[in-house]
């Protein structure tokens, strides 16, 4: 049998914003840093590429680019710039930078 009658009423729903707009807020010795998903992925990928290079924990590679300011100063800025970078390029270039602020011998 066919029934006529409204259509049920919708809930509107508040549209999911595209997972690069969230923020994820970290906690720092200087401060709070705000970045999106993206950019902490693209950090912890620096930090994995820093340490395998530099055969230390990556504990200890984050601990010395967050007390230099490297991380907040450099690598979360620029990431529009560096994530095009190679992975060889971008270690490359942030050790020399480690190096430049006292932080590497």
């Amino acid at each position: 049998m066919l029934s006529i009658g409204f259509p049920l009423k919708r809930e509107k729903r508040r549209p999911t914003p595209p997972i690069a707009a969230l923020f994820v807020l970290l906690p720092t010795h200087q401060g709070t840093l705000r970045m999106t998903f993206p950019q902490l992925d693209f950090v912890t990928y620096t930090i994995g590429c820093l340490s395998e290079r530099l055969g230390l924990s990556q504990p200890d590679v984050y601990d010395r680019l967050q007390q230099s300011g490297i991380l907040s100063g450099y690598i979360i800025p620029a990431y529009p710039v560096l994530h095009t970078f190679s992975g060889e390029y971008l270690t490359d270039d942030i050790v020399d930078y480690m190096k430049e602020k006292g932080v590497l011998q």
